[in-house]
């Protein structure tokens, strides 16, 4: 394994040529390459795993090549996507997970959940269309319909007891 010291940043256009023509020339070991910030990439034996290491050795970022297609996986304290125009996702199975919470937020336009099937919606409360002064819930918590529960209201100001 070759490792380089450099005192002067490199584009990331330079790193990826770089790391192109080392793995090109040493096919049969992986090759690492020091970045700025205390990070180094790693490109594995044949290319098929490119990994971005924080000072520590932990990966932040790492792109396999598999038989299914290429796989990515970013960590880091933050992620975010900015596009000018839509972002896209279309996948057999998606999930969020958030520790703490979680928000959709338009700014203008419409928000439209479309399902094949049942839409389940779970919480302590359900709050609709109100300022968090006044607060509207749903009337009818249950496991059971909402519109097969006969005497049911669709909302209350009075929070259910």
């Amino acid at each position: 394994m070759r490792q380089r010291k450099r005192d002067e940043r490199l584009s990331t256009s330079a790193l990826l040529d770089e790391i192109l023509d080392e793995t090109e020339a040493r096919a049969d070991a992986p090759c690492r390459l020091d970045a700025s910030h205390g990070r180094s990439v790693t490109v594995g034996l044949g290319g098929d795993t490119i990994q971005v290491r924080d000072r520590d050795g932990v990966v932040e970022l790492e792109v396999c090549l598999t038989a299914d297609g290429p796989r990515l996986r970013i960590e880091g304290a933050a992620l975010e996507l900015v596009a000018a125009r839509s972002v896209a996702v279309r996948c057999e199975t998606f999930t969020v997970e958030a520790e703490l919470e979680a928000a959709i937020t338009v700014r203008r336009g419409d928000v439209r959940i479309d399902a094949g099937d049942d839409v389940v919606v779970t919480g302590e409360r359900l709050f609709i269309d109100s300022p968090p002064r006044e607060r509207k819930v749903m009337a009818c918590v249950s496991t059971t319909p909402l519109l097969s529960r006969p005497g049911c209201s669709a909302v209350s100001r009075d929070p259910i007891r």
